[in-house]
């Protein structure tokens, strides 16, 4: 697709994939804990290149989960 669509993909060079993983959970703390787990665990891996999120303009609700630990705010 990234060959047809040329730099209509937006997708980087030397990526071979982009995944989209959902998590969903009993509450904001419980996703925020997942979310920064699973960057944790994954920010290693050989060959990955950036790890990104997608807010769709706000589109999928009033709750951010942010990549970066330092900046997302307390639960209230």
């Amino acid at each position: 697709l990234k060959d047809k669509l040329g730099e209509q993909s937006g997708v980087p060079d030397g990526v071979g994939s982009v995944m989209e993983i959902i998590i969903n959970g009993r509450d904001l703390a419980s996703i925020v804990t997942a979310t920064q787990a699973a960057i944790a665990a994954s920010v290693d891996t050989p060959g990955l290149v950036t790890i990104s999120a997608g807010n769709y303009g706000g589109r999928l609700g009033k709750s951010f989960i942010y990549l970066h630990p330092e900046k997302q705010p307390a639960p209230a």
